[in-house]
């Protein structure tokens, strides 16, 4: 598209784009920036050889990366185009926060797996929607643990996680 361009943004999914017209600062954001709801990031296989993609910190990163951007209107892959993209942005990081602790308050009481947790926080949303709901489980985990607030271990195969309390490590 003439005039303009391209912008990386994974993280809803791995190969996702917007489109950036520096003249007149409108962005054609698919479905990485949606006014009414936050665009999920789902978990993709990884490639061969390498390390399972990280969805909810690439979309973290890939909203950070627009907030340095003059954007005057987006016009998103789904409904009407919207206005003050940054303050929509940085709700959408605030919410991520937040809901990140929510989990690490689940994960101080007990230690629980991926899928226990999914249930406990989308206790009807699971069972129609799996996908999304194990996406977003996994996703507040990615985000916790790249904080350091939250151990992992695997016990007779099944991976479980708890808060970091101090002198873990």
């Amino acid at each position: 598209m003439p005039g303009f361009t391209v912008i990386e943004t994974p993280g809803h999914a791995q190969s996702h784009i917007v489109l950036y017209n520096e003249k007149d600062c409108r962005m054609i954001g698919g479905d990485h920036l949606l006014k009414t709801i936050s665009s999920n990031p789902v978990l993709e296989m990884p490639y061969e050889g390498k390390e399972r993609p990280k969805p909810q910190l690439q979309y973290n990163e890939s909203l950070k990366k627009l907030l340095h951007i003059p954007i005057s209107v987006v016009f998103p892959g789904h409904k009407d185009e919207f206005f003050d993209p940054h303050l929509l942005i940085r709700n959408r990081l605030d919410k991520q926060h937040e809901r990140a602790l929510t989990v690490l308050k689940h994960l101080e009481k007990q230690e629980m797996t991926v899928f226990a947790l999914c249930k406990l926080l989308f206790p009807s949303a699971y069972q129609q929607e799996l996908l999304f709901a194990i996406s977003e489980t996994v996703a507040q985990l990615d985000y916790l643990e790249q904080y350091g607030k939250i151990n992992k271990r695997i016990e007779n195969g099944v991976l479980l996680f708890s808060a970091q309390r101090r002198g873990d490590k």
